[in-house]
């Protein structure tokens, strides 16, 4: 089964690197009290996990129809297992990257680049 982000095919090699962001579910605030005592609060995070889809290539094309995609708010990422996710771009964190496999004077549609994707689920 392949994946797609929104309507564009990612290739099929797309690696999610599933624990590359060190994410956990709990979000921790340590302070300290007038008194001198240590005050702990916990909170279990809705979403905002990021997610890291790299290790493939793609021809031009996609690169193209990926890089159209940067001005989207959300999209839906539908991963080789049939599960679908809301995401969105991590803006903050260099969102979309695309390496030429070989240095192109002009690119064209079959030229090939290596891929990273940052996304951050809703």
């Amino acid at each position: 089964m392949s994946a797609f982000l929104d309507e564009i095919k990612l290739p099929d090699q797309a690696l999610w690197d599933y624990w590359a962001s060190g994410w956990t579910p709990v979000q921790t605030t340590e302070s300290r009290a007038q008194s001198g005592r240590r005050v702990v609060q916990r909170g279990v995070k809705i979403g905002g996990r990021p997610v890291v889809i790299d290790r493939c290539w793609a021809d031009y094309a996609t690169v193209q129809a990926l890089e159209a995609a940067l001005t989207r708010e959300s999209m839906v990422l539908a991963w080789h297992n049939g599960q679908t996710y809301p995401c969105e771009w991590d803006h903050g964190n260099r969102p979309f990257v695309a390496e030429p496999i070989i240095d192109y004077t002009v690119p064209e549609s079959g030229d090939w680049y290596a891929l990273t994707l940052r996304l951050i689920f809703l």
